[in-house]
């Protein structure tokens, strides 16, 4: 990262339209889930791409990952994959989110939602109104169904279809290019696929729009007949 990021990489990222988080979860001192998304220098991106990408045993030899910002102790970090409960397999939870004014900027222009959650036990500020997203879609490079990314409905999920002739050789291949230094052809493959799979969601998805419509408009229309009937004394 030394080496590919620029000098204002983090402002680039700051400056994106929609919204960069990067997950993990913190140990110590305080055992909590953390999503990042405003970063002020270019070494705090990279610290947080690191803690993103701490996983035990693996990224290094150690259990978790040590963070020194200044304090006497240091912070505790592991990979984001241990903020989210198994069934959400790493896909980051929006709740998770601290606003701030930038955040608030950013959602709202995105066109967040707003929610009163003056009854929900984790709001600090009862008159406070939080913008949030009203619908998630879970991205994986994993099948959902084979690796049990059950968080999300079958509309709102975008990943490799299964193979069921051959489900083990498809993830010995997908870890392997998710764990080991891959060719410049693999990486362009996984990139058309991930591409083909978000093109197939969206055909998907204008159909299924297509279908609510469809429905909503003969509901309108059956509801209007029946008031007419009623208007006409027909159903009495």
């Amino acid at each position: 990262m030394e080496r590919v990021l620029s000098e204002d990489a983090h402002t680039i990222i700051n400056e994106r339209e929609g919204v960069v988080a990067l997950a993990h979860r913190e140990l110590f001192p305080r055992n909590r889930p953390v999503l990042t998304t405003n970063f002020d220098t270019r070494e705090s991106l990279i610290d947080a791409v690191c803690d993103s990408s701490m996983f035990p045993f693996f990224s290094t030899q150690w259990p978790a990952r040590l963070r020194y910002d200044g304090g006497r102790l240091p912070r505790v970090v592991v990979d984001g994959f241990f903020s989210v409960p198994r069934e959400r397999y790493g896909c980051p939870d929006f709740k998770h989110l601290n606003f701030d004014k930038e955040l608030d900027k950013k959602l709202r222009g995105m066109g967040a939602v707003l929610v009163d959650e003056s009854d929900n036990e984790q709001q600090q500020n009862d008159d406070e109104e939080t913008p949030v997203v009203d619908r998630t879609i879970t991205v994986a490079c994993f099948p959902h169904q084979t690796v049990g990314l059950s968080a999300s409905l079958e509309q709102d999920q975008i990943s490799p279809a299964p193979d069921n002739d051959d489900p083990v050789g498809q993830m010995k291949d997908l870890f392997r290019y998710a764990t080991q230094p891959s060719s410049r052809k693999e990486l362009e493959m996984l990139y058309e696929q991930g591409w083909a799979d978000a093109e197939k969601w969206t055909h998907d998805e204008e159909l299924r729009e297509k279908k609510l419509a469809d429905e909503w408009i003969k509901q309108r229309r059956h509801d209007a007949e029946v008031e007419d009937a009623i208007r006409r004394g027909e159903l009495f």
